[in-house]
C-alpha cells in the first residue's frame, strides 16, 4: 500500500503566488523579494475575524488603517452545512473594499495587527493549467488506458452524485450536456431566493467571477474539462464522458483564462453547501491564501473531495489547492504511459491521469470538439472516476477515496510512490473493484453476495419516490444505499449494481 503526500508540511501567513501562466516564485511574507511581478486583484483584501464582525468592529477598523473605504459580505447560508446553529466559515470573513492604487500588503499587515483580527491578505489572481494544442485527433485514448471499460460494467454513474466543476462555465447548449446532465437547483428565477443559500436564482449553478447566475462559458476551457469527466455515455452522440453523473457549473475563471483566489473560496463554499459529492478545480496557484485552506478543510469536513490539477511548469512548487493534503493532486501522462513533459511533480502529488492530446467539449456550439494538453485534462480523468466511486459506495470519505485511488493505481515510473507519478496512473476498472469489495450496499444477510434473499429483503424496505423505508423493512436493515434518508428508486438502482445473482 502505498502511502499519498509523504513528509508535506504546509504553514500558512502572509502569502504570494506566481502566475500558472509565467515562472514559479513563491515569497515569504515579511517583504516581497525581487523576482517575478506579484498579481493581485486591485481594490479589496479578504479579512478573517476570530467571530462574527460588528458594525462597530467594522468602524474601528477603518479609522485605524487609513485607505479602507468599506465593507461587503460574502453571500453564504445561515449556518455550518447539516450543523443548525453553528455559524457558517464565511460569516466570519469579510472584503475590506481599499483604494485602487493602495500598497496590498502594507494595508494587509495592519489590518492583521487589529484586535479580533485572524487574517488579512490580498486576493491573487489564479489561471488554469492548461496548455492549448489545436490538432484534432479523433481518439479517446483516455478512457481506454484506464480500463474505464471495464469499469462501465459495474456502473456508468448516477445522477444522485453531484460533480462541481470551478471553471470558465459550461456551454448549456452542447449535445453532450443535455439529458439531465447539468444540475438543476430548486431555485426558479423569480428575484428570490427561494432554497435559502444566499444566492438568488442559482437555478444551474452560480458564476463567482461576474456575480451572477449564468456560468455560461466563454473560453472552452470548462466546457472541456466537464466532457472529461462527465459528458454523456451511450447517448449516440460525440464522446464518452466518464460518468453519467450530474454536472454543477461553477464559474471562477474568465473567458481569458484568470480567476481570483476569492472566487475559489466561494465556489468551494458553495459546491459543499449545496451537497457536492466532488469539487474539481483544474486550475489554481503556488501560494493560496489562508482563506482559501479554510474553505478547503470545510469541504473535506463536510465529505466533498475536491481534485486539483497539478500545474503545467515542470517544476516541484506546489500547487494548490491540488496539494493541500485533503485534496488530490494529479499529475499528467501521455498515451504511452509516460510523464507530460510540462506536468509539475513532487511529493504532493497524488496520482496521474491523462493529459496530452485529450479530446473534449467546446463551448463554440452545440456540437464542437477539440483537443488540448494540459494538467487541466488529467484532474477531470480523476474526477470522472471518482464520480463512478461514490455512484457504488456514496458514503466513502475523501480519505478513502484518496487511498483506494493510490492503492489501485498502475505503478509507473520508479517503483513505488514517487513524485513524478505519485502512486501512478489512475486505474478504473481495479478502483471500482477494489470500492465493490468494500461492503456493497444490499448483503442485508451479511453471507458475502448481494442476491436473491436480499431482493427480497429489498422489497420489503422499498417506499417508492423519496420516501423513508417501508413498515414492513425489518429492524436493523440499512437500505437506503445512498444515505439521503429514503429507500426509493436510487437506492435500488444501487442495489442492482451490486447485485451477484442468485447466492
Amino acid at each position: 500500500m502505498f502511502s499519498c503526500k509523504p513528509g508535506l508540511i504546509l504553514s500558512v501567513g502572509f502569502v504570494l503566488f506566481a502566475l500558472l501562466a509565467g515562472p514559479a516564485g513563491v515569497a515569504a511574507a515579511a517583504e516581497v523579494p525581487a523576482g517575478p511581478r506579484i498579481e493581485w486583484v486591485p481594490g479589496r483584501l479578504i479579512v478573517g475575524f476570530e467571530q462574527a464582525p460588528t458594525a462597530e468592529t467594522l468602524r474601528r477598523i477603518e479609522a485605524a488603517v487609513a485607505g479602507v473605504r468599506g465593507w461587503q459580505e460574502i453571500p453564504h447560508p445561515a449556518h455550518y452545512q447539516g450543523r443548525p446553529g453553528v455559524p457558517h466559515p464565511l460569516s466570519l470573513v469579510r472584503l475590506a473594499q481599499v483604494d485602487e492604487g493602495a500598497d496590498l500588503l502594507a494595508l494587509a499587515r495592519q489590518i492583521a495587527a487589529q484586535p479580533g483580527v485572524l487574517y488579512a491578505e490580498p486576493d491573487g489572481v489564479i489561471h488554469m493549467a492548461l496548455v492549448p494544442n489545436d490538432p484534432l485527433y479523433n481518439q479517446q485514448y483516455g478512457p481506454q488506458i484506464i480500463e474505464a471499460e471495464a469499469a462501465w460494467d459495474i456502473t456508468t454513474g448516477l445522477a444522485s452524485v453531484v460533480l462541481a466543476v470551478a471553471d470558465t462555465g459550461i456551454n448549456f447548449g452542447h449535445e453532450e450536456f443535455q439529458a439531465g446532465a447539468i444540475w438543476l437547483n430548486d431555485d426558479p428565477v423569480n428575484g428570490l431566493d427561494d432554497d435559502g443559500n444566499g444566492f438568488i436564482d442559482d437555478y444551474h449553478g452560480w458564476d463567482f467571477h461576474n456575480g451572477d447566475n449564468e456560468p455560461i462559458d466563454g473560453n472552452s476551457h470548462g466546457s472541456h474539462v466537464s466532457g472529461i469527466a462527465a459528458a454523456r455515455l451511450n447517448n449516440g452522440l460525440g464522446i464518452a464522458g466518464l460518468a453519467n453523473v450530474t454536472i454543477m457549473p461553477i464559474q471562477v475563471f474568465s473567458s481569458g483564462g484568470s480567476g481570483s483566489w476569492l472566487s475559489l473560496v466561494n465556489a468551494l463554499y458553495y459546491a459543499t453547501d449545496n451537497e457536492a459529492a466532488l469539487f474539481n478545480i483544474s486550475g489554481g496557484g503556488n501560494s493560496p491564501p489562508a482563506s482559501l485552506a479554510t474553505a478547503a478543510q470545510y469541504a473535506y469536513d463536510n465529505g466533498v473531495s475536491l481534485i486539483g490539477a497539478a500545474g503545467n511548469f515542470n517544476n516541484s512548487t506546489p500547487f494548490y489547492p491540488g496539494a493541500y493534503p485533503t485534496a488530490i493532486a494529479v499529475s499528467g501522462t501521455d498515451s504511452n504511459d509516460q510523464r507530460y513533459n510540462s506536468s509539475n511533480f513532487g511529493p504532493w502529488v497524488d496520482v496521474a491521469a491523462p493529459a496530452v492530446n485529450i479530446l473534449s467539449c467546446g463551448a463554440s456550439g452545440p456540437s464542437a470538439y477539440f483537443q488540448t494538453t494540459g494538467t487541466s485534462m488529467a484532474a477531470p480523468h480523476v474526477s470522472g472516476l471518482v464520480a463512478l466511486m461514490y455512484s457504488v459506495e456514496p458514503a466513502l470519505t475523501p480519505d478513502e477515496v484518496r487511498q483506494l485511488l493510490c492503492d489501485n493505481a498502475d505503478d509507473l515510473g520508479a517503483p513505488g510512490f514517487d513524485p513524478l507519478f505519485g502512486c501512478g496512473r489512475i486505474n478504473a476498472r481495479a478502483t471500482l473493484q477494489a470500492v465493490l469489495a468494500l461492503g456493497a450496499c444490499g448483503d442485508f444477510d451479511g453471507d458475502g453476495d448481494v442476491d436473491l434473499t436480499d431482493f427480497a429483503t429489498f422489497q420489503l424496505c422499498f417506499a417508492g419516490s423519496a420516501n423513508p423505508p417501508a413498515a414492513t423493512c425489518p429492524p436493523g436493515v440499512d437500505a437506503d444505499c445512498d444515505n439521503d434518508g429514503d429507500v426509493d428508486v436510487a437506492d435500488f438502482l444501487i442495489f442492482q449494481q451490486n447485485f451477484t445473482g442468485s447466492l
